[in-house]
């Protein structure tokens, strides 16, 4: 009597030879001895020589050889967080228009002021700051639908 093979790929069961299932199941084997070892490194030792391979994961000791310094508060949650708020901000400022575009950076990020900016783009004060209100509520509406998605 036959025995039946199967192997499971993205949640489906597909019937297959035994050569296929045995290669399969061997490459399997391979990459999970691949990525453990990988993860844990390895101690060489050739002789009086001993050597240490480094594995991919990195540790606090690691960094702070190569002169990263980990603050006593530092909080990776918060640092996540920030980052894809930053990529989110950077996603919907890449949606503004060139003009609406320069009116946030050199307010925000140059620090001009609007009286400043106003005389440089030839706009009035009051108009200035009606469209940097416009642009801020543009800005805040892409913003609540990416999160809310």
């Amino acid at each position: 009597m036959r025995k039946t093979h199967y192997i499971f790929l993205n949640g489906e069961k597909f019937e297959v030879s035994e050569e296929v299932y045995n290669t399969y199941n061997r490459s399997r084997r391979y990459e999970d001895y691949f990525m453990y070892e990988k993860k844990t490194g390895k101690i060489i030792v050739e002789g009086e020589k001993v050597i240490f391979k480094d594995s991919l994961e990195v540790s606090i000791q690691k960094l702070e050889q190569e002169g990263i310094e980990l603050k006593d508060d530092f909080n990776l949650e918060q640092t996540v967080l920030l980052k894809q708020d930053t990529s989110l901000l950077k996603e919907s400022l890449a949606t503004l228009t060139d003009e609406e575009y320069e009116i946030i950076t050199e307010i925000f990020f140059n620090r001009k002021t609007e009286r400043e900016l106003a005389k440089k783009l030839n706009y009035s004060n009051v108009n200035l700051h009606k469209k940097k209100k416009k642009i801020l509520k543009k800005l805040k509406d892409k913003l609540i639908k990416t999160i809310e998605l």
